[in-house]
């Protein structure tokens, strides 16, 4: 996506169709987002991750699930939970679009205003929700390996890796660290707590009791912390406990979201 380096050292008036943010002007309206999910372009933003372009809902949904029936009854509507590198992209672009760094898009390409941004970030920094990501024993890392479900022609499909290594202890963690996988693998260089940039990481461990089934990713955000776990029982369910959705959609340079 176009932006534009603001005029230095002359009277300059912002374009209507431009919306200026820090020294950059960026088009206030982009392609809409082309994807075969049934989704509500106004209720989802973009994300960048490589040369996919992704929506990630606006909203927590499916609450009072425990993980195997939420990533059911995501995939009945057509979409899939977010992927811990997913959420944790998006979670970087809501603050850093917070912090007035960055432009925000819905699926729509409308980029978003300053009070939008405000209501989305006011949800994902008070969030609790399960992530797309189970870590059954298996032949990767620590002896496990990352189950992720995604959709292909609107049927599920189950994708089973050796887990990449990652930390291996408990500790605030650097988010611009997480592998391809989302899972963090530096540890913070503070010992302060920055939304979208760092965040309290729990690594995957062997589920003992059902070491085949493994245990799966949550996240949780308030106005003082957020957790990263990958450690967590997928029977667990609480009335507040959801999740993010997501879909994929064309190529960057049809789409052209901006990490």
């Amino acid at each position: 996506m176009a932006n534009y380096q603001l005029p230095v050292g002359e009277e300059f008036k912002v374009p209507q169709d431009k919306m200026l943010i820090g020294n950059l002007l960026f088009p206030r309206q982009a392609k809409p987002f082309q994807t075969d999910a049934k989704i509500t372009p106004s209720q989802y933003s973009l994300i960048q991750d490589g040369n996919k372009v992704i929506a990630i809902s606006t909203s927590q949904f499916y609450n009072g699930r425990n993980f195997d029936e939420l990533s059911q009854d995501a995939i009945k509507d057509g979409v899939i939970i977010a992927t811990p590198r997913s959420h944790l992209i998006n979670w970087q672009n809501v603050n850093s679009a917070l912090r007035g760094e960055t432009p925000r898009y819905n699926a729509s390409g409308r980029l978003l205003e300053t009070s939008q941004v405000d209501g989305e970030a006011g949800v994902v920094n008070h969030a609790w929700v399960y992530l797309n990501a189970r870590f059954p024993q298996g032949s990767g890392f620590r002896g496990l390996d990352l189950v992720t479900i995604t959709l292909q022609n609107g049927k599920p499909i189950f994708t089973r890796v050796p887990l990449q290594p990652c930390l291996e202890e408990n500790c605030l963690a650097d988010v611009d660290s997480m592998n391809e996988q989302g899972l963090l693998t530096r540890k913070a260089k503070t010992n302060k707590y920055e939304p979208g940039k760092t965040v309290n990481f729990y690594p995957p461990i062997l589920r003992q009791d059902k070491p085949e089934e493994g245990l799966v990713a949550r996240f949780s955000a308030y106005s003082d912390w957020a957790s990263f776990y990958c450690d967590r029982n997928p029977a667990y369910l609480n009335e507040s406990l959801g999740g993010f959705t997501s879909a994929e959609g064309a190529s960057v340079a049809e789409n052209g979201a901006r990490k």
